[in-house]
């Protein structure tokens, strides 16, 4: 065995160790295995992704020199005290904190590769699990008592799958990425938001600063679309073949992904106009959902449009009757396939060869067949987990495209790269999260249980048709599990659905702030 392959053979046992503590994060039985694994995660994370960057020449990573490395994991050290002493202070500030860091990414170039990475996210992450478990340790804890739940086994099950399955992928470093940048940082979110303690004040300040949030956005997609040109240039996305026009994207550097936050917001403030009823209110809500709407069509995203569509049906299904919303969605979804199956001149969907598939679905129909082609050739367990590209250059499948070399190898289909990665197996378990991820979005969020019955009403039906409008997106522009979020949404979701009846507890919840 090579020096190469020991390493890589290390880095995935770094990723099983971080596996086992994310095990302990959200199944442990006590609350303070609980916080010494979440500590512990926080801890080793860096460690094994800074081990990926160091010792392996062939890691898609940028390389960094140890000093460097050293220098980072101080400032960053310092930082996350900085922050922890902050939410000592101010415990309740740690949801309106991270949803207001949710969308910033910082670009980093180093030796012509540019990573874009969400630091003040993360350090928002780092100092409120550090804070909580100081405040835990000194007998101020402030968590919301919950037990383990179907959802949080799930999450076990598959990211364990995920760092096992890393040992036999061709390039581990993309497995590392997604793991360290993405996935353990992001479950820690999850517990924190599932441990939340809510009341109308802070759902009101949460929603208020994803508000702010996206409207900043889009002044700055405004600001952009007037130049023509990036705030950004740095690691942004410089168009595709396929988009014939400019495609804003604000500081998101994708404007697929900047369409998809534009649209969550757009669902959250359409659930509170559905709900009150204050004209003041929803003369207000309509004024954001214009400009935001603005700011999502400069994207020119599909896939977004589909995502804030289906939230739509949802609002609607959970605010009046859901079988004759649905049965109307199905019809003029079936008529508007064969509308465009029967006219493709007026349409622009044009089936009839790959060439023009490829064209019509904006570069994804090789994708697609293409990652069918790999789950193909190992279907149980895959090629390994983050190996999509690696497999897909192997096996040379990006051979077609209408302007020339294709421009990506990249899967934009969310379950297929699973599959392809890791098999029936991890598919399976993937299914298995994504039900009870939906279980636990829809969970009590029928009209009978509103502000006279259970508080927060609006804020689950929100949670519900934002996880469900990210999930669509995902199967046509994939980062599901690399959504922060979604797994944020997913937290709330646990906790909102354990607020007590009114009456039911001596101190009962506030009403619902519509």
């Amino acid at each position: 065995m090579t020096l190469i392959a020991i390493a890589h053979v290390l880095e995935s046992v770094g990723l099983v160790l971080i596996a086992v503590l994310i095990a302990g994060w959200l199944l442990g039985s006590s609350d303070r295995l609980r916080w010494i694994s979440a500590v512990l995660v926080l801890g080793l994370t860096p460690l094994v992704l800074a081990g990926s960057v160091v010792g392996d020449e062939q890691s898609s990573l940028p390389q960094l020199s140890a000093p460097l490395i050293g220098a980072g994991l101080v400032g960053g050290a310092i930082a996350l005290a900085v922050a922890a002493a902050f939410f000592v202070k101010f415990p309740r500030a740690v949801m309106p904190v991270a949803l207001a860091t949710i969308a910033f990414r910082v670009p980093i170039e180093i030796g012509g590769d540019s990573v874009k990475l969400l630091l003040p996210l993360y350090l928002t992450i780092g100092g409120a699990v550090v804070a909580r478990a100081w405040l835990y340790w000194r007998g101020r804890a402030v968590d919301a008592p919950r037990g383990p739940k179907l959802l949080d086994l799930t999450i076990v099950a598959f990211l364990g799958l995920y760092a096992v399955q890393s040992l036999y992928a061709g390039d581990v470093s993309v497995a590392t990425q997604n793991f360290c940048f993405f996935y353990a940082p992001f479950v820690l979110l999850y517990g924190l938001a599932a441990s939340q303690k809510w009341d109308a004040k802070l759902l009101r300040t949460c929603a208020a600063t994803l508000v702010i949030v996206a409207l900043v956005l889009v002044f700055a997609g405004f600001i952009e679309s007037v130049r023509q040109r990036y705030l950004i240039t740095i690691g942004g996305s410089q168009g595709s073949d396929f988009d014939p026009y400019f495609r804003v994207q604000s500081f998101f550097f994708d404007p697929n992904i900047y369409g998809r936050f534009l649209a969550i917001v757009m669902l959250v403030v359409t659930a509170l106009m559905l709900y009150t009823e204050k004209m003041r209110r929803v003369l207000g809500a309509a004024v954001i959902l214009a400009v935001l709407w603005a700011g999502l069509v400069l994207s020119l995203s599909q896939s977004s449009f589909a995502a804030l569509l289906s939230g739509l049906v949802v609002l609607a299904a959970l605010r009046w009757k859901a079988k004759p919303v649905l049965v109307f969605t199905g019809v003029v979804l079936l008529a508007g396939v064969v509308f465009a199956v029967a006219f493709p001149s007026v349409t622009g969907v044009e089936l009839t060869n790959s060439k023009s598939a490829e064209k019509t679905t904006s570069g994804r129909f090789d994708l697609v067949t293409g990652g069918l082609t790999l789950w193909g050739q190992k279907p149980f367990f895959g090629h390994g987990s983050g190996d999509f590209s690696e497999s897909y250059r192997a096996n040379k499948l990006a051979k077609r495209t209408v302007y020339g070399p294709a421009s990506t190898t990249k899967s934009h289909t969310a379950p297929l790269t699973v599959a392809a990665e890791q098999g029936i197996v991890g598919l399976a378990a993937f299914i298995a999260f994504l039900v009870a991820g939906f279980g636990a979005v829809f969970r009590r969020v029928s009209k009978e249980d509103g502000p006279r019955g259970r508080p927060g009403l609006v804020a689950r039906v929100a949670v519900a048709a934002a996880f469900t409008a990210i999930f669509v997106h995902s199967l046509a522009y994939a980062a599901l599990l690399e959504d922060p979020l979604m797994w944020a949404l997913l937290g709330a979701a646990v906790s909102l659905a354990a607020i007590p009846r009114n009456g039911a507890t001596e101190e009962p919840a506030e009403t619902e702030p519509s």
